[in-house]
């Protein structure tokens, strides 16, 4: 499951990535890529992306999957209890983006 410690890896992560590979161009981020990217990826974009994951929020709940109903749980909460006789009940994580 998704965790803030998560989020922050990916944020420094991104950091990186654009700190020290954008510069050098597509020859070089293009090795780091699993998905072939046509245009190009700009430094712009990576700025963007940053910006986005820097004011994003994680939410934890339970998820519903009969009903489609999402309680908030804290995250303590959700992974302290796991209730097997909720059947139609599961651990969900929300990435919220502002």
């Amino acid at each position: 499951m998704l965790t803030q410690r998560h989020l922050a890896l990916i944020r420094a992560a991104l950091q990186f990535f654009d700190e020290e590979l954008v510069p050098s161009g597509m020859e070089v981020i293009r090795f780091y890529l699993d998905t072939p990217m046509d245009p190009e990826v700009t430094h712009v974009e990576i700025r963007m992306l940053r910006t986005m994951l820097g004011r994003a929020e994680l939410k934890c709940g339970r998820f519903n999957r009969r009903t489609g109903d999402l309680v908030e749980v804290p995250y303590q909460e959700l992974i302290a209890t796991d209730n097997p006789t909720e059947v139609d009940s599961q651990p969900a994580v929300l990435l919220l983006l502002h």
